[in-house]
């Protein structure tokens, strides 16, 4: 005859909802946001800035759901990722533009792939779901920290939405920032959209159209048979301080270039 003894203890397989929302990282995740939402990109507003929210908001956007849901922490990250990188591509234009029309509460996103690349902050957050923190023994610690839990679960709710509705500046570029291409409207209109722009408005018969993409706006115009006229026209930036010479520039080498390329010369 044999005997075992076991054990009351159990290892625990995941940190309890308190245990997440009071961690150090946690915690320092969301006033990183709140700090970098509220005041940085006020004082400082630059690239920096808008690619320190989606490191920060990454991070603590995953920890928070499995705080509440544990068992799923899986499904959390995986739609985390597929979640932001629907939101950073064209896909996620009509969506904002349908709720934006409800007039509730605005929401604006700039279309940078850059911004991919903050998804690396989900395996930190995966490790620190995972984590198992020191037992608290006295039952005043565990109270405070579930006060303190209830506290940080409603500032990161707020500061999430603050990141999607940050303030956003439009700048007109001045008379004459235009460009020949040799392209029809239609073929540099495809060309616009097959690189993930999108179009503004479009009328049948019209001589013009408008498209948007990476923040800016741009009006395409028939000059001739085979000829086209792009003109920038406005850029919408999160940056109050933006250099719209800088921004020409870089339209100039990244998009007229290759549209030059891509139509060397008239059919």
């Amino acid at each position: 005859m044999s005997c075992s003894i076991v054990s009351p203890y159990r290892p625990r397989v995941a940190p309890r909802p308190a245990e997440i929302l009071t961690s150090p990282s946690f915690v320092a995740a969301v006033l990183l946001l709140v700090v970098n939402d509220w005041i940085l990109k006020d004082v400082y507003g630059s690239w920096w800035t808008g690619k320190l929210s989606d490191f920060a908001g990454l991070y603590a956007f995953p920890l928070l759901w499995s705080a509440f849901v544990p068992r799923r922490r899986a499904i959390i990250f995986a739609l985390t990722a597929a979640g932001f990188l629907v939101w950073k591509s064209p896909l996620s234009g009509p969506p904002i533009a349908a709720w934006n029309a409800l007039g509730i509460w605005p929401v604006t996103r700039v279309l940078d792939y850059t911004d991919w690349i903050a998804l690396v902050a989900l395996v930190p957050a995966a490790r620190a779901a995972h984590a198992v923190p020191e037992p608290v023994r006295y039952r005043w610690l565990v109270l405070a920290r579930r006060a303190a839990a209830a506290g940080m679960a409603v500032i990161a709710a707020v500061a999430f939405m603050a990141t999607s509705t940050s303030p956003q500046y439009h700048y007109d570029f001045p008379a004459g920032s235009d460009y020949q291409v040799n392209g029809a409207r239609a073929a540099v209109r495809a060309y616009f959209l097959a690189h993930d722009w999108e179009s503004e408005e479009r009328e049948l018969g019209a001589t013009t159209d408008r498209l948007s993409g990476i923040g800016l706006s741009v009006r395409l115009q028939d000059v001739s048979p085979c000829g086209t006229r792009v003109t920038l026209v406005g850029l919408d930036s999160t940056d109050p301080d933006e250099d719209l010479a800088a921004v020409q520039l870089k339209f100039e080498n990244q998009v007229i270039t290759s549209l030059q390329q891509a139509f060397p010369t008239c059919p």
